[in-house]
């Protein structure tokens, strides 16, 4: 089966929000799948596929899996504003 390159969801335009994820970024820092994700933060896997949809957590995609660099989580853990998500 071929391989098929990363392909790279819109970055939101918060400042508080990281400006640019790249694949290098990903696989350098670190990168969690949804459900390992949604442990990390400490909300449910539906919140981080709400969110990623959203456009307000930026991922990777691989083939079929999304990966979420964890800087991308640390910085959207940091938003003042949760409103409307719902843990």
């Amino acid at each position: 089966m071929p391989r098929t390159r990363p392909v790279f969801a819109p970055i939101p335009e918060s400042p508080a929000m990281v400006a640019t994820v790249t694949a290098a970024d990903v696989w350098a820092e670190g990168a969690l799948g949804v459900p390992a994700a949604a442990e990390f933060v400490g909300v449910s896997t539906r919140t981080i596929w709400n969110e990623m949809d959203a456009g307000r957590i930026a991922f990777v995609k691989h083939g079929t899996k999304r990966l979420i660099a964890k800087r991308v989580l640390v910085a959207w853990l940091a938003r003042k504003d949760h409103s409307g998500v719902k843990t």
